[in-house]
């Protein structure tokens, strides 16, 4: 009986002992400090994943931009910022058949300002995001398929 009890403490103490493994994050999604809206401090309003092009994206918004999204008018008050952040997808190591995000592929921004006939559309792109500058026709192609975006349901 003393043998057993020795033998199962040993188990467990051994089992304890040795390196603990941290947490491990995906630093490959990370978007830049340098980056000046950080979207992913605001509230989700949708994501989905391209198969063709093997990305996955979330649209960020802030609280006004969440508001009128889930209001399902289309309609974007001033001082709406939308953030589409779209990733290239990458096997996850730690999950078998997962995918999960990999490097930052593009960020997109959508700004409504007060007094402006139309939303200001800023398209970042590249390893360190920079900015790139888009045609008046791809811009506004652009915007109109980020605000038709509707807003997932969310509890």
């Amino acid at each position: 009986m003393k043998y057993r009890l020795f033998l199962i403490v040993s188990m467990v103490l051994l089992s304890c002992g040795g390196k603990h493994r941290t947490m491990d994050y995906n630093t490959d999604a990370a978007l830049p400090d340098t980056l000046l809206l950080q979207p992913q401090e605001w509230k989700v309003i949708t994501s989905g994943i391209n198969k063709t092009t093997h990305t996955m994206s979330t649209l960020y918004g802030n609280e006004l931009a969440v508001k009128a999204a889930r209001s399902g008018q289309g309609n974007y008050p001033a001082g709406a910022l939308l953030s589409l952040v779209t990733w290239k997808q990458q096997p996850d190591d730690h999950w078998f058949g997962a995918i999960i995000p990999g490097a930052v592929e593009s960020v997109e921004q959508v700004s409504y300002t007060a007094g402006s006939i139309s939303p200001v559309y800023t398209k970042y792109t590249g390893n360190r995001l920079a900015k790139r500058i888009e045609s008046p026709e791809d811009s506004h192609n652009r915007v109109n398929w980020i605000i038709q975006q509707r807003a997932s349901v969310m509890p």
